[in-house]
């Protein structure tokens, strides 16, 4: 959704590893990570930009959060009911960690950032800054808050001993449709498929 394709360029200028006309080549083209606040309009905007063809189906998805997961022994101690009063640091490795972040702003006004490049392979200097920033933050109920993605990257025994008394959490998502009419044509759509090519 962020990074549309439409408005990507080719390798080494973009991201993109074939020319835009390659979907063209799609039964099935997919939007992810798409706000569920998106507007109607904005949806629509999306596929004039795309330029479906009339044998293609285009379909919106969305991240689905989960509630709060303890990590670290210090954290599976605090109270979950009124967690989002806390101060948050919010930790992340990921490529594109804005709709995390979004979703957070939505449940709580103090909230700081301290991101990571993409698959980052956390070691004891990181610890160190993660520790610094943390004990920065001015306030008595805080708490850090991680991806699915991080938590095993995190789990390596001798990380882990450096951050067990951390108050640490992970949010699990799930994708999900923006509507159960296009989760039930999606799943229509590639039962008819696989049924139609079993024998090839």
């Amino acid at each position: 959704f962020n990074n549309p394709f439409y408005c990507d360029f080719l390798l080494p200028i973009g991201r993109l590893r074939e020319s835009r006309k390659g979907y063209q080549r799609a039964d099935i083209i997919i939007v992810s990570k798409t706000p569920k606040s998106t507007t109607e309009n904005t949806l629509k905007d999306i596929e004039q930009n795309i330029n479906i063809l009339p044998n293609q189906k285009l379909y919106f998805t969305c991240i689905n959060y989960g509630g709060l997961t303890p990590f670290s022994s210090f954290s599976k101690r605090i109270e979950l009911p009124n967690i989002y009063k806390n101060s948050i640091l919010l930790l992340t490795g990921i490529a594109n960690p804005t709709p995390l972040f979004s979703h957070l702003k939505s449940l709580s006004n103090n909230i700081e950032k301290l991101s990571f490049p993409d698959h980052h392979q956390y070691n004891l200097t990181d610890i160190k800054k993660i520790k610094n920033q943390f004990n920065s933050i001015n306030s008595d109920n805080k708490i850090i808050i991680t991806t699915e993605k991080d938590i095993m990257r995190l789990s390596l025994p001798e990380i882990y001993n450096e951050i067990q008394d951390l108050p640490i959490f992970f949010i699990p998502i799930k994708i999900g449709f923006l509507d159960e009419q296009s989760k039930q044509h999606f799943d229509k759509q590639i039962l008819e498929y696989v049924s139609s090519n079993k024998g090839n």
